[in-house]
């Protein structure tokens, strides 16, 4: 076959003619390109392009000095008062190709700097409008709601605070003082608060009260029983005409410590305020309650008693704990009475892991689930005839205490009053055993 006979640096040559021609055409149109944004700029008057190496200079627009450079560390030049030089580094493909040399016109780039100034003026104008705006609105939303709550709120409660002024007392509410509403406002609800830890006091003073009439009959019977035998006694030595006898006065002593046994139990459970806590048997407190309620449960139910007169002691108020169990054998006494057989009421007293705990149950209808929640409030009752104040009182008296009551249903029927007491202290209980 024939050949051509080259030789290599004819290839060479020949590459390096290819290479040329196909650069002498991207120039060609990189140079079209630029002239077109040079006559369409309304700053930019002249490009000059130059490759790292030199090999590479594409002009247009006009003449760009090719020696001029700015300062070190500058990237402008003042040319003339018309004309600014810059010049920025060109990277194609993230690798740097060369430089751009960039001549401005400093009076269009003036009036576009002074466009754009004022247009940021005018744009930071119009946000700030925006924003006192809406501050304005934000404040007249605040506004109309402070007013609001000053009216539906403040007013009323400001309102219901004077007339707090003028309870219990008859006499017209004061005016407000000479200070600021919240400082007024205040002081009134902590007068408030104090009022009605009285007129909580005065509850207590009541239903005590209730409850003493209430077992007034009862004890009007047992005096009369106590006291009776010693005036016919005393009316046959009167008849006989006879001096008393040391079995006469042995008689007579006999029927008034009964009477004052009652008396004794009478006035320990009708003292009017609460006294000091202190360590107490049951005897001192449960069988007081016990036997002040006895003709309460002559005619039925049944009372069951496990308790023992010594044991367990708690630490307390006497008076408080009478009533507490008062009311609640009271409660349970009612409650059994609702069955045809006259029903049963058990009582006990245990120490268990968490304290003194008294347990008074019946085996009445029970509570209605409905009822049942609200028992330990005022007024609220599951008996037809009552007052709704027995379960709140004893609550009260028992939280002064440290203690809790809680009501659960019984097996078989009925309710379960558990009234836990906390344990004593080490070192009462020492004393108490010494």
């Amino acid at each position: 076959q024939m050949g051509l006979a080259v030789t290599l640096g004819q290839v060479e040559d020949a590459r390096e003619t290819v290479y040329e021609k196909s650069l002498r055409e991207t120039a060609r149109g990189i140079e079209e390109d630029l002239w077109a944004r040079v006559t369409f700029s309304d700053h930019l008057r002249g490009v000059r392009l130059v490759s790292s190496g030199g090999l590479v200079v594409l002009q247009a627009g006009e003449e760009v000095p090719p020696d001029i450079h700015p300062p070190a560390g500058q990237a402008t030049l003042d040319l003339s008062r018309e004309r600014l030089l810059v010049v920025l580094p060109l990277y194609v493909q993230t690798r740097r190709w060369g430089t751009a040399y960039l001549l401005m016109d400093r009076g269009v780039l003036g009036r576009v700097t002074t466009e754009i100034t004022w247009t940021l003026d005018g744009g930071l104008l119009v946000l700030g409008l925006l924003l006192l705006l809406l501050l304005g609105s934000w404040l007249l939303w605040w506004g109309s709601l402070l007013k609001a709550l000053r009216r539906d709120v403040v007013a009323p409660v400001v309102a219901l605070a004077r007339r707090m002024e003028g309870w219990a007392r008859e006499e017209k509410p004061v005016e407000q003082p000479d200070v600021g509403e919240p400082e007024w406002l205040g002081q009134a609800f902590d007068r408030l608060l104090v009022r009605m830890e009285e007129q909580k006091e005065q509850l207590l003073t009541a239903q005590r009260l209730g409850l003493m009439e209430r077992i007034g009959a009862g004890l009007s019977h047992e005096l009369n029983n106590a006291l009776n035998p010693a005036r016919l006694r005393l009316e046959e030595m009167a008849l006989e005409g006879r001096t008393p006898t040391r079995e006469d006065l042995n008689k007579l002593r006999e029927y008034l410590k009964a009477a004052q046994a009652i008396l004794r139990d009478l006035s320990m459970a009708g003292r009017r305020s609460l006294g000091p806590s202190g360590v107490l048997r049951p005897g001192e407190w449960l069988f007081v309650a016990k036997r002040l309620l006895e003709p309460h449960f002559e005619g039925g139910p049944r009372l069951e008693w496990e308790v023992s007169e010594e044991w367990p002691v708690l630490t307390g108020d006497q008076q408080a704990l009478i009533q507490v169990a008062m009311n609640l054998m009271l409660n349970a006494r009612d409650a059994a009475l609702q069955r045809g057989d006259g029903g049963e009421v058990r009582v006990s007293l245990a120490e268990e892991a968490g304290g003194v705990v008294l347990k008074v149950e019946d085996n009445g209808p029970g509570v209605p689930q409905e009822v049942a929640a609200h028992l330990f409030e005022p007024f609220v009752t599951s008996k037809e005839t009552g007052t709704g104040l027995g379960l709140f009182v004893v609550d009260a008296l028992l939280r002064r205490m440290g203690a809790s009551i809680r009501l659960e249903p019984r097996e078989g029927g009925g309710t379960r009053a558990v009234a836990l007491f906390p344990r004593r202290p080490e070192g009462e209980e020492e004393d108490h055993g010494a």
